[in-house]
């Protein structure tokens, strides 16, 4: 696997924050293996639900994940 510059040099990377916060939310989707609601996936991902809510618009804009039209969950 490839290192990235500064890896196992105990040098702190900077990283994009709402790439990370997207990812979280991603993240809390493939550990639920279900639909969620947007309360317990914001829960899951350590955000206010209205924090999360922006971050899965444009989530679904990209096509990663949908909403269910019945019921209004989220899944990859």
């Amino acid at each position: 696997m490839a290192r990235t510059p500064g890896e196992g040099s105990g040098k702190t990377q900077r990283g994009i924050q709402s790439v990370e916060v997207g990812g979280r939310l991603l993240q809390a989707l493939a550990d639920a293996r279900r639909p969620l609601p947007l309360a317990e996936l914001a829960a899951a991902a350590q955000l206010a639900p209205a924090q999360a809510h922006t971050y899965l618009v444009s989530l679904m804009r990209l096509g990663l994940i949908k909403r269910e039209h019945v019921d209004g969950y989220y899944e990859p």
